[in-house]
């Protein structure tokens, strides 16, 4: 079991394993609403092998806010 602190609140945040491969667990603190990432964590979400991303070009109308 791994124990990680929020560096903003010191509160016991949340694990949560990432769905999508790249063996990453997320650390969450629901008080401060901050996500937490370890070293390269980010690195192997990005660079998952089953990791999808919609590689559409963006256009005028998707850059405009709601």
């Amino acid at each position: 079991d791994r124990e990680t602190l929020c560096p903003q609140c010191g509160r016991r945040m949340d694990t949560h394993y990432y769905a999508d491969g790249g063996n990453v667990i997320i650390d969450d603190c629901s008080r401060c609403e901050l996500n937490w990432l370890d070293a390269g964590e980010l690195t192997a979400i990005i660079h998952a092998p089953d990791h999808s991303l919609d590689r559409r070009p963006l256009t005028d109308v998707d850059a405009e806010p709601r």
